[in-house]
């Protein structure tokens, strides 16, 4: 539990909407990052965050002959994760993308899950 700068006191964290950045999609992978901030439950003021960088699905669509060029990949769905495991609290992000070719109309879903130890969250 991080002391709050703004309250002065130690308090709980809760987490914000994590941010998706850099999403990308080729023929042979869908690559992203996500920052996830915990926040002062009480005030607000941003306390711990991780970026889960330069993340990497493979992506290998059947019967797909399309060019690369035209694959378009969009965020649906992104929220924050707090789990209790025998180790401590875990923090981290469900995140659903889709994509889809603009020449064939073709679509893919893709769904991922990431968490740390709450331990592994950095000073803000």
């Amino acid at each position: 539990m991080p002391r709050c700068p703004d309250c002065n006191k130690f308090r709980g964290v809760e987490l914000l909407d994590p941010e998706v950045n850099n999403l990308d999609v080729n023929e042979a992978a869908i690559t992203f990052s996500v920052q996830i901030v915990a926040a002062c439950e009480e005030c607000s003021t941003e306390l711990l965050q991780y970026d889960f960088e330069d993340v990497e699905i493979e992506f290998r669509p059947p019967d797909h002959d399309c060019n690369e060029d035209f694959l378009k990949v969009e965020e649906e769905n992104c929220t924050a994760v707090e789990r209790q495991a025998t180790s401590g609290k875990a923090y981290g992000y469900e995140l659903s993308l889709k994509v889809t070719c603009t020449e064939c109309g073709k679509m893919w879903q893709y769904d991922m899950r990431d968490e740390i130890p709450a331990s592994s969250m950095e000073e803000v």
